[in-house]
């Protein structure tokens, strides 16, 4: 019921699909039971509920939008939608560091794309490794700690680990490094030449998919799982922001992050 309550409230455009489903499958069972029986007086209701919903008396969408509706309204009364996060712009981060506000960046991202960019005077502590007492002790007086990633999905489950802790004033920079580049914000960036992360995942996916699909085509078709593969791994990763790959090249040896000065807190991930 939680859940539904969830899905009422957070998706009213689901909800009403899955509602309009639900009726569906109703009168065709309807339907079916009455051929079934042929008993012409259940045949003759179930025909005449069929029109009343699908476009008779009462137009079957509007009925299902009141559906929804009043669903809405009445979950939304009594149902609070968890772990909603803050998400602040860019632009407003900016400001605020630029004004003396205290505020404090902590990158979650792995060492090697920390290292390639980051937001100056932000502390890297990656997602796998992420200590609450530690980002409580970096955060310290802060008004706001806002937690960085590429895109923010990694700082949305950041967000659920610190708040589980007990931790507050938690603000996730929307749309993470990827929107502060786009809104033409300075960067620190490396000096070292080295293949950014991402590009290594994109090579190493693309020679793997591009294999796959040629051996599929000439030796055996039973290559072709091998792109398939590769395209729920890409699925995933763009919908969870997890990616196994990217995180298991940032232990290989030419993308260890050589410990030094800065906020570099750790040398691999």
């Amino acid at each position: 019921m939680e859940t539904f309550a969830w899905l009422v409230v957070r998706q009213p455009t689901m909800s009403e699909t899955l509602i309009s489903s639900a009726l569906s499958s109703w009168m065709m069972a309807r339907r079916v039971g009455s051929a079934k029986a042929r008993n012409n007086t259940a045949t003759r209701s179930s025909c005449c509920t069929s029109s009343f919903i699908d476009g008779g008396i009462i137009p079957g969408k509007f009925l299902l939008a009141r559906i929804t509706m009043w669903l809405y309204a009445y979950f939304r009364k009594r149902t609070p939608i968890p772990n909603q996060a803050m998400k602040v712009q860019a632009k407003q981060i900016q400001q605020d560091l630029q004004s003396g506000k205290r505020v404090a960046l902590i990158d979650v991202r792995t060492p090697v794309e920390h290292e390639e960019m980051h937001i100056a005077g932000s502390r890297l502590m990656p997602l796998d490794k992420l200590d609450p007492a530690t980002v409580k002790a970096a955060a310290g007086d802060a008004e706001a700690c806002v937690l960085v990633c590429r895109s923010g999905k990694r700082a949305e489950q950041a967000l659920e680990k610190l708040r589980a802790a007990g931790l507050e004033n938690l603000v996730i920079l929307e749309g993470g490094v990827t929107e502060w580049e786009s809104a033409g914000l300075p960067l620190q960036r490396s000096t070292a030449k080295r293949l950014p992360l991402m590009r290594q995942v994109q090579l190493i996916i693309g020679v793997l998919a591009l294999t796959g699909s040629i051996l599929a085509l000439t030796v055996d078709k039973n290559f072709a799982v091998i792109p398939a593969i590769l395209g729920a791994g890409l699925t995933m990763a763009g919908s969870t922001g997890w990616c196994g790959l990217a995180i298991l090249l940032s232990k290989m040896p030419w993308n260890k992050v050589e410990c030094g000065g800065g906020n570099v807190k750790s040398c691999s991930v």
